[in-house]
């Protein structure tokens, strides 16, 4: 078997790379209100609704998209069109999302979604700073609109 960093935020999870069609189709079940942020080969798996908390951000487009396509209002290429202008590729299933982006990071933006149920002015994020640019930081947070 194959293990993998994944995230409930931040768990880790043994993946079984030898699925069987009933894995498949449990792991589809199980994504229906979850998708997967790959940054870098580190996976983080989420629920959906954490994805509004900041209504503008790139991870609310990613879920408006998603849903359009679930509810039959875009097809799945219209669907993959759009998704594809918002991370850096996707699979055909639209649950896993691949970003060329620094994995540390990604993960405080999922941390600071996951501790922060009504985002405004006042919300923070708690950064350890480990090797690297303050100005990556605010980089990234331009890219994923907070």
């Amino acid at each position: 078997s194959l293990t993998m960093q994944t995230s409930h935020f931040l768990s880790r999870k043994k993946v079984n790379i030898h699925s069987n069609k009933r894995e498949k189709s449990s792991k589809k079940s199980r994504l229906k209100n979850r998708i997967i942020l790959n940054a870098r080969g580190i996976r983080y798996e989420l629920p959906l609704k954490y994805m509004n908390r900041i209504p503008n951000g790139r991870l609310a487009r990613i879920k408006y998209f998603i849903e359009l396509y679930r509810n039959g209002e875009l097809t799945a290429s219209e669907s993959f069109k759009n998704l594809s202008e918002l991370c850096d590729d996707l699979n055909e299933d639209m649950t896993e999302f691949y970003f060329n982006k620094d994995p540390y990071i990604l993960n405080l933006i999922l941390k600071f979604y996951e501790t922060n149920n009504n985002l405004n002015e006042s919300s923070k994020i708690h950064i350890c700073f480990r090797n690297f640019c303050v100005l990556s930081i605010e980089d990234e947070f331009e890219y994923w609109n907070i």
